[in-house]
């Protein structure tokens, strides 16, 4: 949802701050999103071997390093756009930019996921991919007791949102 937004804005540059690390299988969460990605930019006839994908686990100083990064590069070579793993990663890359002059959203977009409650507090508030927090706690504690009675358990996925605000 967060690529295909950018993409649809008119981003063909759109780096991915990934939380996966390629080589951990467990990390399911970060290897979706890196997925959905790189579907999107197809989706959109966009080369994924041609855009930027960092891997930076899901903390702050990921994004603070990854932007710091991202600025080092020939103009003509960076993103215009960037998807972060977490809206933490995407609050440290707008705090990097922010600290070397460059605007966001003005010359570089950021969408985060998570929709953390103070992703609306950040400066600027953040564009970003909300989950039913709520919803996936109740069912989460419904399938722990059915586990515990030892009743068979299956893997449910909920829709995601994009919540759209001023970062992007």
């Amino acid at each position: 949802m967060a690529t295909d937004y950018l993409a649809k804005k008119g981003h063909q540059k759109i780096a991915h701050l990934s939380g996966a690390n390629i080589t951990d299988v467990l990390d399911l969460h970060g290897a979706q999103r890196l997925a959905g990605y790189k579907e999107a930019l197809i989706e959109h006839d966009i080369d994924p071997r041609k855009q930027i994908v960092i891997e930076v686990g899901y903390d702050w100083e990921g994004g603070y390093k990854a932007a710091e990064y991202i600025a080092r590069m020939p103009k003509s070579q960076r993103p215009t756009a960037l998807f972060a793993a977490t809206d933490m990663v995407a609050w440290g890359a707008i705090q990097y930019f922010r600290k070397i002059g460059v605007r966001v959203p003005d010359d570089i977009a950021v969408v985060g996921y998570d929709n953390l409650n103070i992703a609306d507090k950040f400066d600027p508030p953040l564009t970003t991919i909300s989950q039913p927090k709520e919803k996936l706690g109740q069912i989460a504690m419904e399938l722990m007791l059915q586990a515990i009675k030892g009743e068979k358990i299956c893997s449910m996925l909920f829709e995601p949102e994009l919540v759209v605000r001023n970062s992007a």
